[in-house]
């Protein structure tokens, strides 16, 4: 029986209309879950509905496997899953390099992961074509900000770091200079 109902699946799967059709509703499923705040059962449906995309070259069907992608991007972004939404991210930019959703997510999950200069390219595309984008400015600045402390941190390492040298260094002069008297004895041999 399980052989017969997977049989069906795959038929399903293989069908472009039926597989369409699958994955819509999926995706459906998946949004109200999204809304009733179950991410994980969205991730769920999201990727189950991915099983059903065509690899076709048709509008719908990329459009569809986009809009899968970026939704489950958003569900991965809104449990912390970084590398995750990264990777949905990169398919969806595979597809689409200006898919302005897809470089916005991909940002915020950088800068989650600390590919600092990564999110700030991202957010940077996505201001250049929505110079009033509020989330990406928001976004940006983050990046930027953690980019000036960790190029302050790194100066304050050198500088430590340059210290502790200078210092070894010092030392290490001192110990090899070591003063010698040579006291002259009074006796009379």
């Amino acid at each position: 029986k399980a052989e017969k109902e997977e049989e069906e699946a795959q038929k399903e799967k293989d069908d472009p209309q039926t597989s369409a059709k699958k994955a819509t509703e999926l995706k459906g499923q998946g949004n109200q879950c999204f809304k009733d705040g179950d991410l994980e059962g969205a991730v769920e449906h999201y990727t189950e509905a991915l099983e059903y995309c065509q690899p076709s070259a048709s509008a719908e069907a990329k459009q569809l496997l986009m809009s899968l992608l970026s939704n489950r991007a958003w569900a991965y972004c809104r449990t912390q899953a970084w590398s995750l939404a990264v990777s949905d991210c990169d398919a969806i930019l595979a597809v689409d390099p200006s898919h302005l959703k897809a470089l916005f997510r991909r940002g915020q999950a950088r800068r989650a992961l600390e590919l600092l200069e990564g999110a700030k390219a991202d957010l940077e595309r996505v201001m250049e074509a929505e110079p009033n984008n509020r989330q990406a400015s928001a976004e940006l600045e983050l990046v930027e900000r953690a980019l000036k402390a960790q190029a302050e941190a790194r100066e304050r390492a050198q500088a430590q770091k340059k210290k502790a040298e200078e210092t070894s260094a010092a030392k290490s002069k001192a110990a090899s200079s070591t003063r010698i008297a040579i006291v002259e004895d009074d006796d009379d041999d």
